[in-house]
């Protein structure tokens, strides 16, 4: 079989697991959702959907660009912290 029939990158990276020092663990406030996640250092870890016990979703992390040059990666290394707010629970970084 030649490359041509694989998706590019191939077989990918090995599975492996999110950190487990979890901030925040939440789904949305409507009844009939089956979306979950889970919140570690900053970011989205696991989003589960649409099975609570099985995880699509590793890592979330954000890029913010201005599109001419500046270039900012927030992910598991950022400084973060939980804090309450009228809506909920807000994670800041």
């Amino acid at each position: 079989m030649t490359d041509a029939h694989f998706a590019p990158g191939w077989p990918g990276i090995a599975p492996r697991w999110t950190s487990s020092a979890k901030t925040g663990v939440g789904t949305a406030l409507n009844a009939h959702s089956r979306v979950w996640y889970t919140i570690s250092h900053g970011i989205l870890n696991e989003v589960y959907f649409p099975r609570v016990d099985q995880a699509c979703t590793r890592d979330m992390g954000l890029i913010i660009t201005d599109g001419a040059g500046y270039f900012s990666r927030r992910s598991g290394t950022a400084a973060s912290r939980m804090c309450r707010s009228s809506l909920g629970l807000a994670s800041t970084t």
